[in-house]
C-alpha cells in the first residue's frame, strides 16, 4: 500500500484535474476508437490486398497487353497509392485531435477506394473490350476475391463498402454486357445478383458491427467514470474535509504500513505530533468559526512545508496534527519542526488567551519519537511515545519540541531551536532502543 505524496495546492487541484484527465483520455479513446479511426486501421492488409490483386492481374492477362498499357496502368496504380499514404499520414498526425471531423474522414477514405477500384476496373474492363472469353471467368473471380476481402476490411462503414462494390461492379457489368453480349450477359447477372446479395448481408453485419462498436464505448466510458467516481471516493475518505490535508484514517494505514516497511528494509522514521498550545481556550474566546480558519491556516502551513517525498502531515486530533516522516532521523525531525514553528510564529495568529509566557499569539508544542533498525516497538508505542513527548512539551511551558528517550525525556528550547536559525537544534544523546 502505497499513497503518492500530495502538497496542498494539488490536493486542492486533485478532482478537477483528475476529472479533466479522465475526460481528455475518454475524449481521446472515443476518437481512437472511431470508425473511421478503425477503417484506417486495417489500412495496411487493404494495401496488401490491392498489390496481390493487382499482381494476380497482370500475370493473368499478360499474353494480351502490351508493355505500355501495363506501365500507363501501373502508373494510375502508383497515383493513387501515393495519395492515399500522404491522407493516411495526415490522418495519423490528426488522430488525436478530438475537434477533428472524422466524418470528413471516412469520406475521404471512400474516395481513395473509389479511386482504386476505378482503376482496377480499367483492367477489368479491357478483358472484355478485347473478348478474350477465356481469360472473363479468371478475372470474374479476381474481381470477387477483391470486392470481398476488402468490403470485410471495411465492415464498420457502408459509405466505403459502397465505394468499393459499386464502381468496381458497375462498370464490368456494363463492360461485360456491352463488348461481349452472347456470354456477358449470363455473367453480369451472376455478378450483379452475388453483388446484391454479398452487400444486403454486409450491411446487417454492419449494423450489428456498428451497435457492438457503440455498446462497447458506452460501456468503455461507464468504466471510466465509475473509476473517476472511486478515485474521487478514496481521495475524499482520506482527505479532512475541514483542512484539506490527509485524515486520521490516513494516518493510521500510513503509520502501519511505514512502521513494517521500516522493519522490513532497516530504515528509520521519525514521528512528530504537533498540538496547538491552549486551544480549546482559542475557541472558547474567539468561537467555533474562527478556531476552524485558524485550523485551516495553521494545515496550509504545516502541509506546505513537508514537500519532500516520504513525508505525510495529517490530522490527528481536535487540535493535534501529525508528521510522519521516513528515512528521517531524529536530528533532522527536531530541525525540520523547528522550522514549521518558526512558520507559524512568523504567520502571527493571535491568541490573546495563550497561556504561553510573555505570547499572545498561536504556538505548537511538538513530540518526537523515532523507530530505529532494530527496534521491535510497534505502532501504538511509537505513537504513545510521541504523546508522551508532547505532554512533557506541556510541563516545560509549551511552545517548544521534546524528544522521546526510553531512559529520559530532554528539551528542545523554543527561544534557540525555532527562532535562531545560528543555533543547532539541542537533540538527546540516546534514543530509545526498544520499548
Amino acid at each position: 500500500f502505497e499513497v503518492p505524496y500530495l502538497r496542498k495546492s494539488q490536493r486542492l487541484t486533485l478532482y478537477n484535474t483528475d476529472k479533466n484527465k479522465i475526460m481528455t483520455k475518454l475524449a481521446n479513446e472515443e476518437t481512437t476508437q472511431s470508425r473511421v479511426v478503425a477503417l484506417f486501421g486495417t489500412y495496411a492488409s487493404a494495401m496488401a490486398v490491392h498489390f496481390l490483386v493487382a499482381a494476380a492481374l497482370i500475370f493473368t492477362i499478360r499474353p494480351i497487353v502490351t508493355a505500355n498499357l501495363i506501365y500507363n496502368w501501373g502508373a494510375a496504380f502508383t497515383a493513387v497509392l501515393v495519395l492515399s499514404l500522404s491522407l493516411k499520414s495526415m490522418l495519423n498526425s490528426k488522430v488525436s485531435d478530438t475537434k477533428r471531423n472524422f466524418s470528413k474522414w471516412e469520406n475521404i477514405y471512400a474516395i481513395v477506394n473509389i479511386l482504386f477500384c476505378l482503376v482496377f476496373t480499367v483492367a477489368y474492363s479491357y478483358v472484355a473490350y478485347i473478348q478474350s472469353t477465356t481469360l472473363l471467368i479468371t478475372v470474374t473471380v479476381i474481381l470477387v476475391m477483391q470486392v470481398s476481402c476488402l468490403i470485410v476490411l471495411s465492415l464498420n462503414s457502408r459509405k466505403t463498402i459502397l465505394g468499393i462494390s459499386l464502381p468496381t461492379v458497375l462498370p464490368f457489368c456494363g463492360a461485360l454486357v456491352y463488348f461481349t453480349p452472347s456470354f456477358g450477359n449470363e455473367l453480369a447477372v451472376s455478378l450483379g445478383l452475388f453483388t446484391l446479395i454479398f452487400l444486403a448481408l454486409t450491411f446487417n453485419i454492419n449494423r450489428v458491427f456498428n451497435i457492438a462498436v457503440e455498446s462497447n464505448q458506452k460501456l468503455t466510458k461507464e468504466v471510466k467514470q465509475n473509476e473517476q467516481l472511486r478515485i474521487k471516493l478514496e481521495s475524499n475518505s482520506f482527505i479532512d474535509l475541514a483542512t484539506n490535508i490527509y485524515n486520521r484514517r490516513f494516518f493510521d494505514l500510513m503509520i502501519d504500513e511505514k512502521i513494517r516497511r521500516a522493519k522490513r528494509v532497516g530504515n528509520n522514521l521519525s514521528l512528530a505530533i504537533i498540538e496547538l498550545d491552549f486551544f480549546d481556550e482559542y475557541r472558547s474566546h474567539y468561537g467555533q468559526e474562527k478556531a476552524s480558519k485558524c485550523m485551516q491556516r495553521i494545515a496550509n502551513i504545516l502541509s506546505n512545508a513537508t514537500h519532500r517525498g516520504g513525508e505525510y502531515m495529517t490530522c490527528f486530533d481536535d487540535n493535534k496534527f501529525a508528521l510522519i516522516a521516513s528515512n528521517v532521523p531524529t536530528k533532522e525531525a527536531v530541525a525540520f519542526t523547528g522550522k514549521m514553528r518558526q512558520l507559524i510564529d512568523e504567520a502571527d495568529i493571535e491568541h490573546r488567551t495563550s497561556g504561553v509566557d510573555n505570547v499572545e499569539k498561536i504556538t505548537v508544542s511538538v513530540g518526537i519519537s523515532e523507530f530505529q533498525p532494530g527496534n521491535i516497538i510497534d505502532v501504538d508505542e511509537i505513537i504513545l511515545q510521541a504523546l508522551f513527548a508532547v505532554e512533557t512539551a506541556h510541563t516545560v511551558g509549551h511552545n517548544n519540541i521534546q524528544v522521546y528517550d526510553y531512559k529520559n525525556i530532554k528539551t528542545s528550547s523554543a527561544k534557540t531551536t525555532a527562532f535562531n536559525s545560528s543555533t543547532k537544534p539541542y537533540l538527546v544523546s540516546e534514543r530509545p532502543r526498544s520499548a
